[in-house]
């Protein structure tokens, strides 16, 4: 896609940390709830996810990409939810 000019260049040590974090997420989200061990990682996993398509709703706002951006922003919405519900009401 960066061949064809829509997308702007992003150095390639960033997506792969933005990669490793969403693979960090993802452990961090099922993982504890798997096996009933640090169960407090669901809910820091999921905010740390709540930052992070925070960070990719703005890229895509800057750049006039709307129908990603609502898909980001659902993904934000529901990381924010389980990141308060898994820390204040329903921990596991």
């Amino acid at each position: 896609m960066r061949e064809q000019g829509k997308w702007p260049a992003i150095p390639a040590w960033f997506r792969a940390f933005i990669g490793f974090a969403e693979l960090l997420a993802v452990v961090g989200l099922v993982v504890p709830g798997l096996l009933h061990l640090i169960t407090f990682l669901t809910s820091l996993a999921a905010a740390g996810l709540t930052i992070v398509m925070f960070s990719a709703s703005i890229y895509h706002l800057r750049h006039g990409e709307v129908a990603a951006d609502a898909v980001v922003v659902s993904l934000l919405v529901m990381t924010a939810i389980v990141a308060i519900l898994r820390w204040q009401v329903a921990a596991l």
